[in-house]
C-alpha cells in the first residue's frame, strides 16, 4: 500500500482544481461562443423560424383590369368572390366529423372526399371549393364561429364576368381560373390587364 504524503496530497488536489477548472471555463466558454453567435451573428434566426411555425402567408389575388368600349360600356370586369380551403392539423379530433358532414352541405361538396380530405391530420392547406358567392362564405364562416371549429380559411379572390353576355365574345376572349388571358383582347393585353397580387399573413 502506497504512503500519501502531504506534499502529494497537495498536488493532487491542485490538480483537481486545475482539471475543474479547466472544464469550467471550456464550458462557459462554449456557452460564451454560442451566446455570441446567437446575438450578434445570428440575432434574427430563431425569430424567423418561431414565425414560420405560428404564421401563415397567403397570397391575395389582384384584380383584373376592366375593359371598356370606346361608348364607356363595360365589356369585361373582375367580381369579388371567395375561395374556401382548409387546415385539417389544425382542427380538433372531435371537429373533423361534424365540419365535414356540415361544409359538404353549404358547399355542395361529397361528404366521403370531404371527410377524407378533413381525415389527413398532417395536412396544413387543402382546397374545397373556388370561387363561391358572399352568401355561401358567409354561411361557412358562421358556422365556424358558431360551433368553434378553427382551421377552415375564406379568402378573398376574384372571378372575371362579361357584364353584356356573350357580346364580342369572339374578340374580348376568356381567361383560365388563374385570371390568366387565354384569347381575344384578354390575352393580347394580358400584362396590363393583370393587376400585382398582395400577400396577407394570418397566426
Amino acid at each position: 500500500m502506497r504512503h500519501i504524503t502531504p506534499q502529494l496530497n497537495t498536488k493532487m488536489r491542485l490538480r483537481t482544481r486545475l482539471l475543474a477548472a479547466v472544464l469550467a471555463v471550456g464550458c462557459l466558454g462554449g456557452l460564451a461562443v454560442r451566446l455570441f453567435i446567437l446575438m450578434l451573428r445570428d440575432p434574427g434566426g430563431y425569430a424567423l423560424r418561431a414565425a414560420d411555425q405560428q404564421l401563415r402567408g397567403a397570397t391575395l389575388p389582384a384584380a383584373r383590369g376592366e375593359i371598356y368600349a370606346a361608348d364607356g360600356t363595360l365589356l369585361a370586369a373582375s367580381e369579388t368572390c371567395w375561395t374556401i380551403r382548409a387546415a385539417p392539423r389544425e382542427m380538433a379530433d372531435e371537429a373533423v366529423e361534424p365540419a365535414a358532414r356540415a361544409l359538404s352541405e353549404i358547399l355542395e361538396l361529397d361528404y366521403a372526399e370531404t371527410l377524407a380530405k378533413f381525415s389527413q391530420r398532417t395536412s396544413n392547406d387543402c382546397l374545397l371549393r373556388r370561387r363561391v358567392d358572399k352568401a355561401m362564405a358567409d354561411a361557412v364562416r358562421d358556422w365556424c364561429r358558431d360551433n368553434g371549429v378553427q382551421g377552415v380559411q375564406i379568402r378573398q379572390d376574384t372571378k372575371r364576368v362579361y357584364p353584356q353576355g356573350n357580346f364580342m365574345g369572339g374578340i374580348l376572349g376568356f381567361t383560365d381560373v388563374d385570371n390568366a388571358g387565354l384569347w381575344g383582347l384578354e390575352l393580347r393585353y394580358n400584362d396590363e390587364l393583370t393587376g400585382e397580387n398582395g400577400r396577407i399573413l394570418t397566426a
